[in-house]
Order: structure tokens, then C-alpha cells, then sequence
């Protein structure tokens, strides 16, 4: 981890039902800052869930998980995807005392979303599918096959709001290169647009774990799939 001094104002890039993201100037750079921050409606959703707020927002060993699990990922993700894709490394966590809340900072990503079909974007037309078919449903499969249960909802498995996880950061006619923005929940999985998905995979899912998924890791199964894969890991 680095030591980081904040510079005095730092510029929000966006915000949704985990927290808020601020472009964070530093002495080692420039740096995105998630700080967990809960809306009015996913604290009700926890509370009725879960009977306390997310708990990135007040937990310490949930936010070492959400960094540990980042970096855990990063290996993998280079693993399966080569240079297509790649996860935005987690540099540091610590308590914010304004927001009386956990903040996670990770390294800033330089990039766009893809664009929507629509006629004014005919030019950028193969960047959707090449997140969707290219990136997306083949990562939701293989987090799967490594115990990631949860993190098929950040990847979009039943939800198309996924799609702004991930920044296209560099685009040619023949090659796309996405970076994974954003790992961590707002809410539990139990609500995505694709009911099938929702009878098919999540609630099953929700009764093997006896609980409403939140960022769920089988670390059984984590393990089994490391040491199936070691030699080509190495």
C-alpha cells in the first residue's frame, strides 16, 4: 500500500446505490475514491435483508474483503482474458471521518462506455457486443466456475446496468480493451430485470447460501479452481 495525501478537492465522477466515486489528486497520482455511501433505498433494502446497513459502509473486515477480493481478481481476470480485459487495481482502504464511512481507493481508469445502438453512433456499433458477447457472458461463466457467485451481478448476469462497470479504454478495428471498474454491490441480488435468471440462478443460489446474495465468495470452490489451473496460473 502507498501513503496517500489528499489533495483538498476532489472532483465526484458519479455516484449509485453503493456509494460515491471521487477523482482523488494525490503525491502518487491521480486516484478513483469509492466511498460506501448508501442511498435511503438500499439501506432499507439491507435493513430488511439483512437487519444493518451495507456493510462496506461500517465493517472492517468486509472492506479488507472487497480489497483482497479485487486483487484476487486482477490475477484471474489477466488469467482468463489476456490483455482484453483487465480489473482496476485496489491501491488502499481506510475510514472516511466526513462521511463517517469505509472508502476503498483504486487506480483511476482513463476511459468511456460503450455505445447504445442508436443511428448518431453507427461507427461504434461493435463496441456493445464485443463487451456483451466478448467480455461479459464469458466472464459471468467463469466466475461461476471459481466460486464468485455474486460478482456475476457486476458482470451483468439478469442486468443491463452492468454495462457501466466496465470502461472501453482503447479501441481499434480489430481489438477492444475493457477495464472492470466496479466490483462491489449496492444491493442484494434479488432483483434483476431477467426473471428467468431469477428462478434459474439467484434464488437457488440464495437458498444454498441461506441468505439474499451480496458479493458472495465460495472460498471452497475458489480454492478447488486455483489448484485445478496452477500450473498454467504460474
Amino acid at each position: 500500500m502507498i501513503d496517500i495525501q489528499q489533495y483538498p478537492s476532489p472532483k465526484l465522477l458519479g455516484s449509485g446505490r453503493s456509494g460515491k466515486v471521487f477523482l482523488v489528486e494525490t503525491q502518487a497520482g491521480l486516484l478513483a475514491r469509492k466511498i460506501f455511501d448508501a442511498d435511503k433505498v438500499a439501506k432499507i433494502i439491507h435493513y430488511f435483508f439483512f437487519g444493518s446497513p451495507n456493510p462496506y459502509i461500517w465493517n472492517e473486515d468486509a472492506i479488507n474483503c472487497a480489497f483482497y477480493r479485487r486483487q484476487i481478481l486482477s490475477a484471474l481476470v489477466q488469467f482468463w482474458f489476456d490483455d482484453d480485459l483487465r480489473v482496476a487495481e485496489a491501491i488502499t482502504t481506510d475510514w472516511n471521518h466526513e462521511f463517517k464511512a469505509y472508502q476503498i481507493d483504486t487506480e483511476f481508469i482513463q476511459g468511456r462506455h460503450v455505445a447504445l445502438r442508436q443511428p448518431f453512433s453507427r461507427e461504434r456499433l461493435g463496441e456493445l457486443p464485443a463487451l456483451v458477447h466478448g467480455i461479459m457472458m464469458p466472464l459471468q461463466n467463469k466466475l461461476i466456475q471459481a466460486g464468485f457467485d455474486r460478482l456475476v451481478w457486476q458482470a451483468g448476469k439478469g442486468t443491463p446496468t452492468a454495462l457501466n462497470n466496465f470502461l472501453l479504454t482503447s479501441d481499434t478495428p480489430d481489438k477492444y480493451i475493457f477495464v472492470w471498474i466496479d466490483l462491489e454491490s449496492g444491493v442484494p441480488a434479488l432483483f434483476p430485470l431477467n426473471l428467468l435468471t431469477m428462478v434459474s440462478f439467484y434464488l437457488p443460489k440464495s437458498i444454498q447460501y441461506v441468505r439474499a446474495l451480496f458479493d458472495d465468495v465460495n472460498s471452497r470452490k475458489l480454492k478447488q479452481y486455483v489448484n485445478r489451473v496452477k500450473v498454467k496460473l504460474q
